[in-house]
């Protein structure tokens, strides 16, 4: 193999994402905005308490996509607004083509420190708007 050509291919192999890797962006967006735990209803402070274990203090609101009929969030259809199913809204910001199920959480006690957050949720219906890279959900535009 020539050195140019050995070169391109050592380059894409270390720019490539892993396969199976989330960027650490979509793996935080995934961590705030949504939901999978099937065994448990969606709870604000539950969840919220979770997600901010590592931090000093309660975040006061936070947006979560819920799913259409239960509370999982259907990650693919959430990944596909920076995928054709959004319309751009600025650099890399898409809003959804489709409505999508959201809770606010919003912190009702605000000098606790985690796991001591209390929050209530205010579910609604609307078009969500998400920033994206790599054509991957790296930002929600909330609160």
């Amino acid at each position: 193999m020539n050195a140019p050509l050995f070169c391109l291919v050592l380059a894409s192999l270390l720019l490539a994402p892993a396969h199976g890797v989330d960027p650490p962006a979509f793996k935080n967006f995934k961590k705030m905005h949504t939901y999978n735990d099937r065994n448990r209803p969606f709870d604000c402070t539950q969840v919220m308490n979770n997600v901010q274990m590592h931090l000093t203090y309660c975040k006061p609101c936070n947006n979560v996509i819920l799913g259409y009929t239960t509370d999982i969030t259907p990650l693919n259809d959430v990944i596909n607004i920076c995928n054709g199913q959004g319309t751009q809204q600025g650099h890399n910001n898409f809003r959804s083509n489709t409505n999508f199920r959201t809770v606010k959480c919003r912190l009702q006690n605000r000098n606790a420190v985690p796991p001591h957050c209390i929050y209530t949720g205010t579910i609604q219906s609307s078009r969500i708007t998400v920033g994206c890279s790599q054509y991957l959900p790296v930002h929600f535009e909330t609160c």
